[in-house]
Formats: C-alpha cells, structure tokens, sequence
C-alpha cells in the first residue's frame, strides 16, 4: 500500500465521519436541506467501500467480451455468465466463469495449439510475465492457457484464460498491478 492510498483512505473516513456528523445534527434541529446533502454524501462515500461488489454483480456480457478482446478470444455463439468476483483495492483481481458450447471449446483450444508461440510445459508453474503486450497460448498438464501481459488505460495488467479440454467452462482472470 502507498502513502497515497493511505492518504485517501484517511481523507474518506474523515469525510464519511463528517457527513455522518452533519446528518446527525441535521435530523436533530430538522433541516430537511441538511438531511437531503449528508444523505447523498454518505451514499456516495460508501459506495466506495462496496464498488468491488458493485462490479460483481454488475458484470455484463458486453463487459466479458471487451475484456476477452484484450487477448484476442471472441465468440460466434451465445455464453452465460456463471460468476463473477472482484476484489483487492486498488490491486483489483476479477475472476469470470462462463459458460459456452462445446464447439466454441474446441475453436479456442484449437487457437491456442496453431498460435505461433505455443509451448507445451509438464507442470503447472506458471510464467512470470515479461512479454509485455506478447499474447502466451501455453498448454498445461490439466488445461490450456492464453496468457497476457501489458497496460491497459495506463494499469499493468495480467490476464490469464483458463480452458479445459472436454469441459463447456471458460475461466479468465485480470489483475491489475
């Protein structure tokens, strides 16, 4: 954590104290005007506590495919979001599980073995990412991997997909250092 985080986190508490303080004293002398400010203050700031909640559950699939892009994966067929979860601040880490067919499977599987740079490993080890912006199509004892490394809106940022063989389950991972 940097003193910068440190430095807002303190800011926010103080100003959640604040508006929690002047919502009090409001409901007390019966200032409708003060009520209405501290109110909508106070669902402001703490919003903020809950956004890695908010993106959970707010995830749509438009948000999957933009993401997907990133590591050049789309699909011809339709997919359900099965979860979705978010957390870390501000390292933000986002796991997706999706549902797709079996042929969309097998198309992305096959992308991976025919991709130019694909490497077979006989352990699960996973890579430390220096390739920036190299898309990785790496083929793992239990399951098949497009592995990515490179900023995005100026985050360095991972993203790891998940394929296994025989399985209509795509699992991706972001984490934003």
């Amino acid at each position: 954590m940097g003193v910068g985080l440190l430095i807002g986190l303190f800011l926010l508490i103080v100003f959640l104290f604040l508006f929690l303080w002047l919502f009090i004293y409001s409901k007390k002398k019966k200032s409708k005007v003060g009520i209405v400010i501290s109110s909508i203050a106070l669902v402001c700031i703490l919003s903020i506590f809950f956004i890695n909640n908010i993106d959970e559950l707010t995830i749509s699939k438009e948000d999957v495919k933009k993401d997907l892009k990133q590591i050049d994966i789309e699909f011809n067929t339709n997919f359900e979001i099965k979860k979705n979860t978010v957390s870390g601040m501000p390292e933000r880490n986002q796991k997706t599980v999706i549902e797709i067919s079996k042929s969309e499977i097998e198309r992305i599987i096959n992308e991976i073995k025919h991709s130019e740079n694909f490497k077979e490993y006989e352990n699960n080890i996973s890579l430390h990412l220096t390739f920036e912006g190299q898309i990785l199509n790496i083929k793992y004892p239990k399951y098949y991997s497009r592995e990515l490394y490179k900023e995005i809106d100026n985050i360095p940022t991972q993203i790891y997909l998940t394929v296994y063989e025989g399985k209509n389950i795509l699992e991706y991972q972001i984490i934003e250092d």
